[in-house]
């Protein structure tokens, strides 16, 4: 017998206008009402001025969130298959191409080498009397990555968040004028010139509403990839700042999806936001309509479809990485066994091969090249100049002391980026 194909799940406001009956007002509050008070409905407690935000659980968003968990064990195998230096590449590149990503959807230009150079500088402790711009947001990505990043607990430490990613920023009358958030009230504007959101009114409500984003963030009862992408959107309804609002929030949604998902699809998924933001912000506006009740059902799907993409992504440069690799050692082999490079030659131009495949910035240092090989400085400085003097390796920096693949080498062992 064939199976039924059930009739698509649409917004409450689409079903509304697709409605000419006289009793259409009465039918939408009634479809309202049932949607939130469903078996299957998880209700945040969040509120807005259309109601409690809630996630209806439809067959199609069901669908989509087993696919994205189904989809997460093949990318962490082909992630594991990789080689460790080459796992390190490619957190550091997406962590860097995240905060860029993150920053565009607000039209903040940035570059990778900007946020690579204020990330050695921070590091290097050539400080100055402000913070290097972008680096305290990358490094919050990069906790991410490293899998050291904190839940926060208490508005104080959403406050505490934000102060690192807006550190290096020329804030002027948008700083924070209350004790943890903004005392006056804020409007998002459209190209139009129109008001299209208004974040929450009055510090006290601000710092309530973020509590109760906490509690919901943590609720148990309610499936992590739901509660992440929920919490997402109520941050940015409440909007505790006058600026970087999205930035903070999107970190937090990297940061709350990566509990139910791997590191390395949490931190793909602003790029592919950035690359579809006029639905991204659409889908933010159409939760908001009066006639959609606070149903969030839809948000979530939006999001969720967003990281499929990433994943695909993810999964098409996993594997395009793992041939790249291989064919680089079938190289460095033949290199060796025509006697043009040593053992040590060979293994130290694969971990050059594995940064220069994966990060804008491929260079190694000196002492990372020790530890890799496991030999002590001196002996690694030998191997290092003897590369470099035969134009396999060329040198970035002197002070600290690091090297990078040469063009020409690169080519030849096929990692052309």
């Amino acid at each position: 017998m064939a199976q039924r194909t059930p009739a698509p799940y649409r917004p409450l406001a689409k079903l509304f206008y697709m409605d000419d009956s006289p009793e259409r007002f009465s039918a939408l509050e009634a479809r309202a009402a049932a949607r939130l008070e469903a078996d299957g409905t998880f209700r945040t407690g969040l509120a807005t001025a259309t109601g409690e935000l809630f996630i209806a659980v439809p067959r199609e968003l069901s669908l989509i969130a087993e696919r994205v968990l189904r989809r997460e064990r093949a990318i962490s195998l082909a992630f594991d298959r990789l080689p460790g230096i080459a796992r390190k590449a490619i957190l550091d590149d997406l962590m860097v191409e995240e905060v860029v990503s993150s920053n565009g959807l607000e039209r903040v230009r940035s570059t990778k080498r900007q946020v690579i150079d204020s990330l050695k500088a921070e590091r290097s402790g050539n400080r100055r009397r402000r913070p290097h711009r972008f680096a305290g947001f990358a490094q919050l990505y990069e906790d991410i990555a490293e899998q050291r990043a904190v839940r926060p607990k208490t508005p104080a430490e959403i406050r505490a968040i934000y102060d690192r990613v807006m550190s290096g920023e020329e804030l002027g009358e948008s700083a924070v004028d209350g004790g943890l958030f903004r005392r006056g009230g804020v409007d998002i504007v459209g190209d139009g010139g129109t008001v299209i959101h208004s974040g929450i009114e009055g510090e006290a409500a601000i710092e309530a509403a973020l509590r109760d984003l906490l509690a919901f963030a943590d609720d148990p009862d309610v499936p992590a990839l739901y509660s992440a992408i929920a919490s997402h959107f109520y941050f940015e309804y409440v909007h505790p700042f006058y600026d970087g609002n999205g930035r903070c929030g999107r970190y937090l949604l990297a940061l709350y999806l990566s509990r139910p998902l791997s590191p390395l699809t949490s931190l793909s998924l602003s790029k592919t936001l950035y690359e579809h933001g006029d639905a991204y912000y659409r889908s933010f506006r159409e939760a908001e309509k009066p006639m959609n009740h606070a149903e969030l059902t839809f948000f979530v799907m939006n999001i969720l479809e967003n990281i499929q993409e990433a994943q695909a992504l993810l999964e098409n440069r996993l594997a395009r990485a793992r041939e790249a690799l291989a064919a680089a050692r079938e190289t460095l082999a033949a290199l060796k066994g025509e006697g043009r490079l040593t053992e040590r030659e060979a293994t130290t131009l694969y971990l050059f091969a594995q940064r220069a495949l994966f990060v804008a910035d491929g260079s190694v240092s000196w002492d990372l090249t020790a530890e890799y090989l496991g030999l002590s400085r001196q002996t690694v400085r030998k191997t290092l100049a003897a590369l470099e003097e035969r134009g396999y390796l060329s040198i970035v920096t002197r002070r600290p002391l690091s090297y990078e693949l040469d063009e020409g080498a690169a080519r030849a062992l096929g990692l052309g980026r």
